[in-house]
């Protein structure tokens, strides 16, 4: 049971799951009010990976990034032309965060579309798998 005491307008009330909420209220008289409230979460995770990038270190869209909410585990990878692996990481925060810079072994890679792959599994236990192309520009 959670209650809550407060005087804002609006507040803030994070919750992970499906819950009761209860309010006691007691204006200056002193009368008591006391009400009920179930939140019904509704998880709507969201994963994508833009369609091109410029890494030229001029500070915009310089790294192809994962984005999306939700995600408990992933494999992040990008392919050549050919097939060959350029890229992968199992780190969540680094495909978030970080991403690929176009580089492999830190040589930068020359302008092209590549094949992106991303595997997640999210918090509410879902596997997604998406598969897609990128364009490097420089």
């Amino acid at each position: 049971m959670l209650i809550y005491d407060w005087t804002k307008k609006e507040t803030e009330i994070r919750t992970h799951g499906d819950r009761w909420f209860y309010l006691l209220n007691e204006n200056g008289y002193g009368c008591r009010s006391f009400d009920s409230l179930y939140v019904n979460v509704i998880n709507e995770f969201y994963v994508g990976v833009a369609d091109i990038f410029s890494p030229n270190s001029d500070g915009y869209n310089d790294r192809l990034r994962v984005h999306g909410n939700g995600i408990a585990k992933i494999n992040f990878s990008i392919f050549d032309r050919y097939g060959g692996k350029v890229y992968e990481t199992e780190s969540v925060e680094e495909a978030i965060e970080k991403g690929w810079d176009g580089t492999k072994e830190e040589s930068d890679l020359n302008p092209g579309v590549f094949v992106y792959v991303v595997k997640v599994t999210l918090l509410d236990g879902t596997f997604r798998e998406m598969v897609g192309n990128v364009t490097l520009v420089r």
